[in-house]
This record gives C-alpha cells, sequence and structure tokens, in this order.
C-alpha cells in the first residue's frame, strides 16, 4: 500500500478532464431522468418535486422512492421488482462513476502518467494511486448512457404499469431512443 504520492503535478490533461467532464454530464443525465419519473409518479410540478429531489444523494435513495410511489400508485410487485433489480445493477456503475468524480488526479513528474489517489474504505480500506486511464472512463460513460436507455424501457414499464386513474398526468417524456442522448462520436 502506498502511504506518499510520488512527485506530481496537479494539472492533469485536456483528455482527462474532458473525460472527467463527460462522465459527469452522463450520471446528471441519468438521474436527471430517474428524478423526472418520481415527480411524474408523486404527482407533483417538477419545481416542487425538484425541491424534494435534489436532496438525494445518488441514485439509491432515487430508487427507493420510485418503488415506494409506484407501490403506493398500485404498481404490480413485479413492477416493483423490477425498479429494484434496475436499482441494483446501477450501483456498481454509480461506484465506478464516483472513483472518477471523487478521486483527485495528478500528473506523475517521473513519468507523465496521470494517477488518481484513491481513498475508500467500504468495508476494505483502498488507499493507493492508481493510474488514471482514459479507456476506463469512456468505457465508464458507455455504460452510464447504456443504463439510461435502460431506464427508458424501465419508464415504459413504469407508466403502463400504474393504474391510469391513479395519476391523471401523462408520463414524462424522454427522448425517444438513446442514440439522441448518446454524445458526438
Amino acid at each position: 500500500m502506498t502511504t506518499d504520492p510520488p512527485p506530481v503535478e496537479h494539472d492533469i490533461t485536456k483528455e482527462h478532464y474532458e473525460a472527467v467532464g463527460r462522465v459527469s454530464n452522463a450520471w446528471a443525465t441519468f438521474e436527471f431522468y430517474i428524478d423526472q419519473f418520481i415527480w411524474w409518479v408523486a404527482n407533483v410540478d417538477p419545481p416542487i418535486g425538484a425541491c424534494l429531489t435534489a436532496q438525494y444523494i445518488g441514485p439509491g435513495p432515487r430508487f427507493r422512492a420510485l418503488a415506494a410511489l409506484v407501490k403506493l400508485r398500485g404498481g404490480n410487485s413485479e413492477l416493483i421488482k423490477s425498479i429494484n433489480r434496475f436499482s441494483a445493477t446501477t450501483q456498481g456503475v454509480a461506484g465506478e462513476r464516483n472513483r472518477w468524480s471523487h478521486d483527485p488526479m495528478f500528473v506523475e513528474v517521473e513519468t507523465g502518467r496521470v494517477l488518481r489517489w484513491q481513498v475508500t474504505a467500504d468495508r476494505t480500506l483502498v488507499y493507493e494511486l492508481k493510474v488514471a486511464k482514459l479507456t476506463e472512463m469512456q468505457s465508464l460513460e458507455k455504460k452510464i448512457w447504456g443504463a439510461i436507455a435502460d431506464f427508458k424501457l424501465l419508464g415504459v414499464a413504469i407508466a403502463r404499469g400504474i393504474p391510469p386513474s391513479s395519476l391523471p398526468r401523462k408520463p414524462p417524456e424522454l427522448p425517444q431512443t438513446a442514440e439522441e442522448d448518446q454524445p458526438p462520436p
């Protein structure tokens, strides 16, 4: 385990800054779509709902709220299970995203490599420098856009799975295809 970082510079490469920004934007888009469905199922206007969902940190609280609201509005147990399964699958993606958003990055003076200093203690301590690979960030961005596409399908199931009488408003309008959300190549 490394205890001291090597001599570093604090200005990482433009490509790394851009990759972190792309991951952050994709994640913000994902959470915004979840929020829209929470507001709809709660039957509140978006600004009112935003006062609530802005307090939720990460996807876990969002999906717990969404599942509870869907159940309250008459969604069946299979729909609730689908929401919970989807929530569980996105936890790993959330963890990856957190590393790129919360670990500081540096340029190693001797080698020019971009490193990130990971400090986590989720049942096991990780306290070390890791190479910050652009390919990993690009792969993560694709995973997030894939989660968005999958959430859109879940959103359709949610909209169809709640009795219409319990929700007078129409569901939020999300872009029709994942391609519309995809960043340019």
